[in-house]
């Protein structure tokens, strides 16, 4: 990367946390280092503002210790504002849509079909009552060669009330291999689920699964069998207070 000076190699393979994950953590907010004058915040109340943060605010916010990717660590506060305000920084560029904000690194060489960048997407889901909003933090390697399919890094929901980061796992509805098939699939073998969330293109306060094909491969199912027998569309709605979950068959035109 032209922006950090560090190799392009991937540190660790920590999991924040899945769907079916049990840990829980607290990480404390760089807040401190925030005013109402830099992010546009009313901190007068700490309900209103958590409730009506935008993606940008809450990127400002994102715990350290949660970006994972090489370089994107050594991120700091200033080099997120000026990210945000110029689109743009260095080989980073930023795309945001409404609860929805990607970084993305852009490949150096257009020949080098080895090269990978990292891809860090955070979609935020604003609670209707409550002093706090969930956030989805997905980060990934995506190579240049397009028949390689993207390395997954990490991903997780955090609660945020304000003060504190907090992995989040109660509110996620529980999403299994088998919902994604016709009942007559034979599924007897696979003992994990291995789902991926993504943010749909119906809207941004909804999520679609994807299963990691390859992972399977170890209960005797190739990706192809998976692929071509996998009959439905799994989606997570967030519905102001809680996730709804959507199950619904593929158009297969």
């Amino acid at each position: 990367m032209q922006f950090f000076p560090y190799s392009f190699l991937l540190s660790s393979f920590i999991l924040l946390t899945s769907c079916g994950s049990n840990g829980v953590g607290i990480v404390k907010s760089p807040d401190d280092k925030l005013t109402a004058n830099e992010d546009s915040v009313d901190l007068t109340s700490r309900a209103l503002a958590v409730r009506n943060m935008t993606s940008e605010q809450i990127f400002l916010r994102l715990p350290q210790e949660v970006i994972k990717l090489e370089g994107f660590e050594k991120m700091t506060l200033k080099h997120r504002k000026e990210l945000l305000q110029k689109g743009s920084l260095g080989d980073l560029r930023a795309e945001i849509k409404n609860h929805y904000l990607s970084v993305r690194e852009n490949f150096e060489n257009e020949d080098d079909d080895n090269e990978r960048a990292a891809i860090l997407e955070m979609t935020i889901f604003q609670h209707s009552e409550e002093d706090y909003i969930l956030v989805y933090v997905l980060q990934k390697y995506s190579s240049e060669d397009k028949l390689l399919g993207d390395e997954l890094l990490s991903q997780g929901f955090w609660k945020y009330d304000g003060k504190e980061w907090t992995v989040e796992t109660a509110a996620i509805p529980t999403i299994t291999t088998a919902m994604f098939f016709d009942k007559g699939f034979n599924l007897s073998k696979v003992k994990e689920d291995f789902i991926t969330w993504t943010p749909a293109a119906i809207n941004d306060r909804t999520l679609t699964a994807s299963l990691s094909y390859d992972k399977y491969a170890k209960f005797g199912l190739k990706p192809e069998t998976l692929i071509k027998n996998e009959t439905h569309i799994i989606n997570i709605i967030w519905n102001g207070q809680l996730f709804e979950v959507q199950r619904k068959p593929q158009d297969l035109k």
